[in-house]
């Protein structure tokens, strides 16, 4: 089977991402697997790039294809989940930021691709 998982991959740091490689890398034992990850994710203002992010290793390939403020890389993105003709696609959820984005993924590859969604943080940390 042939499987895109949208979300963050190596080298971006953090939870979220260490969770994805962790899925693709096992899923990737058995089937096909691309990544696609962002390119960038939130305006450089608000982070400071740490040098150190190193590209690891991985069995699968990951995509650097979506820009989460560029729309117009939202649609590249769509082009892209076309031609790969996945069997499935699976988001990677943790925040609202990317419900513009992925939303219009979602809608635009098709009735014809199974979709899914792993979701995290459905409710902001520190509310009970």
């Amino acid at each position: 089977m042939k499987i895109i998982i949208i979300g963050p991959q190596p080298p971006i740091q953090g939870g979220i991402a260490d969770t994805n490689k962790e899925l693709c890398s096992l899923l990737a034992r058995h089937h096909q697997v691309i990544g696609v990850s962002f390119s960038k994710l939130y305006p450089s203002f608000f982070f400071r790039k740490n040098e150190n992010q190193a590209e690891t290793d991985v069995p699968y390939l990951i995509e650097k294809k979506i820009s989460a403020l560029n729309p117009w890389s939202w649609w590249k993105t769509v082009q892209f989940i076309r031609r790969e003709k996945p069997d499935r696609v699976i988001f990677h959820w943790w925040t609202t930021y990317l419900f513009p984005c992925y939303s219009f993924i979602s809608f635009l590859i098709g009735k014809g691709i199974r979709q899914g969604a792993i979701i995290h943080n459905v409710y902001p940390h520190g509310v009970e």
